[in-house]
Parts: C-alpha cells; structure tokens; sequence
C-alpha cells in the first residue's frame, strides 16, 4: 500500500516538472522569437549629425529690422571696415569673457592688446597664406584705401594692414561667413601668441 501511494507521488511529481519545463520552453521560445522580431539597431548605420553652424547673424539683423538686402561688394572698403572693427572687437571679446571672470579692467586691458592695430597687423603674417584670392582683394582694398583718420599709437604701415584686416572681417560677417572669418582669426591668433611667446623666451 505505501509503495503503491510512494509511486503515485513519483509519478504526479514528474508530471508536475514536466509541466513546468514545458512551460519554460514555450516561455523561451517566445522570448526568442519576440527578440528576433525586434529591429536590431546595432547592424544598422546610425545617422551622422553633421556639424553645421548657422551664424547668419547680418540677414537675422537684417529680417528683423525690415532692412533691403545690399550687395556688399558694392560699400566701400572703409564701411566693410567699420563693421569689420566692431565684428573682431565681438568676438574677442566674447573670448576673453569666455576664457574666465576677472576684473573689468583686467578686460580692458587683454580685449586692447589683441584689438590694436599693431596686434592685427602681425596676426595678418599668419593668416596672408591661408587666404583665398577673393579674400586677398578684399584684405588689399582695405589696406589701400585713404583714410581721414589713424589709429593712435600705431605706425601708417600697422593702420593701413590694421584697416585691410577689418575690411576683410566685414566682408566675411556680410557674407554670411562666420565660420571662416572665425577660422582665419583663430590662426591670426594661434601666431600671435606663438610670436610673443619667442619674444618673452629671448
């Protein structure tokens, strides 16, 4: 009799495991089956964001204040410099703040050195190479132009490349050419330092 009640017990035990494995294999082969149904992404080339700026900040102006466009190789090469100037003076501007928080006249003085015209006449020896033909013109126009005013503290030579850089900085910001104004103003700079740094070892 015990035998009897011990075999039923072994055998509703198997019973109950192999239900529990079927179970298990259905549950698996769902998963599986569910895995292979989902997209896998990691085969699949991902979507390379190219990095473009839009600093179109002259037609922005423009739009917002309802003003015509002008073709700009129509200004004189003094008014591509008078905006030119206060381009260069943004932008560094906004590098010194950036570099970090000091005092106002510590400011002053760093924004001075760089926007001088002895400064933008050694930065052009660097970036004279790395312009185009069309850049060149503009950069001449502007150095060749007669100006009624000089930069204090600064040699004809120095103000007259001074007033072909900034030419050419306006020309750039009126065409919509942030990034490459900003490209040849960062290699300007990159010998600037370079210069004084051989200055200061000697």
């Amino acid at each position: 009799m015990e035998k009897s009640i011990e075999g039923q017990t072994m055998k509703q035990q198997n019973t109950e495991q192999q239900s529990i494995e079927k179970q298990l294999a259905g549950q698996q082969t769902a998963d599986r089956q569910e895995m292979e149904q989902t997209t896998d992404y990691t085969d699949q080339p991902c979507e390379k964001k190219e990095d473009t700026v839009d600093l179109k900040l002259d037609r922005y102006i423009r739009e917002q204040f309802q003003i015509p466009d002008v073709d700009v190789r129509t200004y004189s090469p003094l008014t591509l410099a008078f905006i030119g100037d206060g381009i260069y003076d943004l932008i560094i501007r906004s590098k010194i703040v950036g570099e970090g928080n000091t005092r106002a006249s510590q400011l002053h003085q760093h924004t001075s050195h760089l926007v001088k015209a002895a400064s933008q006449s050694a930065m052009l020896e660097y970036m004279i190479p790395l312009m185009t033909e069309e850049e060149e013109g503009v950069y001449r126009r502007g150095r060749n132009a007669k100006s009624p005013t000089m930069a204090k503290n600064a040699t004809m030579k120095d103000y007259r490349r001074a007033t072909g850089f900034e030419a050419l900085m306006g020309y750039l910001y009126l065409t919509d050419q942030m990034e490459r104004l900003v490209e040849l103003v960062k290699a300007g700079l990159a010998g600037l330092k370079e210069e004084e740094l051989c200055v200061t070892k000697k």
